[in-house]
């Protein structure tokens, strides 16, 4: 079995279990803003130690299993294409809320942001040093860690998927 399959069988049980977890424990009476429960079931699937905080390590090893895991022909670096054939888990999410489109947007422009350098591929070194800034931007009180609410508001890709998947009208 390749590294990548094992990192992608470990990111999406992580993925499952949180999700499971939290359909389990959602019976608040307070409404939730639209699409908490993607950024619910993501920060539960990175915090392997469970504190309800994010640390540096357990974004780079998430991290680590996604590039991996999108390394499709395991060259050591991740294509536009590899990228885009690659589901961060919400292709029916997007679909069943109407906004394929947008979704597809919001991975372009992710991919850009993690290729630095501009050269149409995303290097391990490249895709270590933009989430650790994305964690740097999102760390608001400068503790060392994320919070959920921190994870939610200020983290790049949370940020990016989430407004995707809003139902925005034109009004």
């Amino acid at each position: 079995m390749t590294a990548r399959l094992v990192a992608l069988i470990a990111f999406l049980g992580l993925s499952l279990s949180a999700c499971s977890q939290q359909a389990q424990t959602a019976q608040s009476t307070e409404p939730e803003p639209e699409n908490k429960d993607i950024v619910v079931a993501a920060f539960a699937s990175t915090d392997q130690n469970k504190d309800d905080k994010l640390d540096a390590d357990e974004t780079k090893q998430m991290a680590s299993n996604m590039f991996v895991s999108m390394d499709y022909d395991d060259s050591a670096t991740v294509s536009a294409k590899e990228f885009d054939d690659w589901d961060f888990g919400l292709i029916y999410t997007a679909a069943a809320a109407g906004q394929s489109v947008e979704y597809g947007t919001a991975k372009k422009i992710l991919f850009a942001l993690r290729d630095i350098n501009a050269d149409g591929i995303i290097s391990q070194e490249e895709y270590q040093q933009s989430l650790a800034f994305d964690f740097a931007r999102a760390d608001q009180d400068n503790d060392g860690s994320m919070s959920k609410d921190e994870y939610a508001k200020a983290f790049l890709p949370s940020l990016l998927f989430r407004a995707a998947l809003e139902n925005i009208s034109a009004e």
